[in-house]
């Protein structure tokens, strides 16, 4: 059982490829929103129609998405998903939490002085410094916040390309 076609494959191809090898097996498919059951049916034709339509809607979303994405920066509206630790979203804009990047100063001078990651987040921790979820500090995180091309302002989005929906 599953909610409907458009969750169950991505296209038609697919879709119909799955659905043949769960029949050979004896698995039958119910569709919820479209309530069919691969079980009772005896043509194709009606399921290559709605993996067809719903190929289709997954495709406009998709160059939606991704459309309202460029817009945004071509307007200087971009959000990150996420702040990175020592700065905070205040009525939209990204600002600078001061306590947070006295630790980051911390952490990145330690590290330009030899320390490792993990001696660094080791002292954080026995400072009782709690990292941005209230978690403590490990030597993974360190090295994101090392990594991180938000603090050299060099923030570069949309690096990746997929050619599919």
């Amino acid at each position: 059982m599953t909610k409907s076609i458009s969750r169950f494959a991505r296209n038609t191809t697919d879709f119909l490829e799955l659905v043949r090898k769960l029949t050979d097996l004896g698995v039958f498919i119910y569709f919820e929103k479209e309530n069919i059951n691969t079980g009772s049916m005896d043509s194709e034709l009606m399921l290559t129609i709605l993996s067809s339509l719903a190929e289709s809607e997954s495709i406009s979303i998709s160059e939606n998405n991704k459309w309202s994405i460029q817009r945004r920066f071509r307007n200087g509206t971009y959000k990150l998903s996420y702040p990175p630790y020592g700065y905070d979203y205040v009525d939209g804009h990204i600002v600078v939490n001061k306590e947070q990047a006295e630790v980051v100063k911390r952490i990145f001078s330690q590290a330009l002085s030899g320390k490792g990651t993990q001696k660094i987040a080791d002292g954080l921790n026995a400072d009782g410094i709690a990292a941005k979820r209230g978690n403590h500090w490990t030597a993974t995180t360190i090295r994101g916040i090392l990594g991180n091309e938000k603090y050299i302002g060099d923030v570069i989005l949309q690096k990746t390309y997929t050619d599919e929906h």
